[in-house]
């Protein structure tokens, strides 16, 4: 079903009546391009100008023209920076001091491996084995929860998750 766009600017209809009146593209495909980029309309443009470079059918005339009414297009509407809302980096999952930590070896199913927190700041966390060697590691975060690689990095080396491994002593 074809959805006729008024609200498009003069500048991209210019661009579209450019691209169907060369026959670089059928009104119909542009028209349902406009409705699926809705208002996006520098990405309507940006598809028009690689339909005119992709169609072997399009002559040159045809694709010099919609290229430079696009450039009209680019040069009277600058992109417009909107300032992003950055995502907040906060974990979930956080180690907390005096928990029990515990994973299965990658190569031994059978072989835990089981760490205490002992101290913690905001990036770093110092972790106690059973034997009680202490080991100090920085925070990754994976998926909303802070990891740490307790016995360093290799590759099969062991790596806690603060919301998965967590165990009840």
């Amino acid at each position: 079903m074809l959805v006729a766009r008024f609200d498009i600017p003069e500048s991209v209809r210019e661009v579209i009546n450019t691209a169907v009146g060369h026959t670089v593209i059928d009104a119909v495909s542009v028209y349902s391009m406009a409705t699926e980029h809705g208002d996006n309309f520098r990405e309507l443009v940006q598809e028009i100008v690689e339909s005119a470079h992709a169609d072997r059918l399009c002559n040159q005339a045809g694709h010099s023209a919609v290229c430079r009414a696009a450039e009209r297009y680019w040069q009277e509407s600058p992109i417009q920076h909107v300032p992003q809302r950055q995502p907040e980096n906060l974990p979930d999952a956080k180690f907390e001091v005096g928990a029990t930590y515990a994973t299965r070896s990658i190569c031994d199913s059978e072989c835990v491996f089981s760490f205490r927190v002992v101290k913690r700041t905001a990036k770093m966390v110092t972790v106690q084995d059973s034997f009680g060697t202490e080991m100090k590691r920085r925070v990754a975060l994976n998926n909303g929860s802070e990891t740490i690689m307790p016995l360093g990095t290799y590759s099969m080396a062991p790596q806690l998750d603060a919301r998965r491994d967590r165990v009840e002593v």
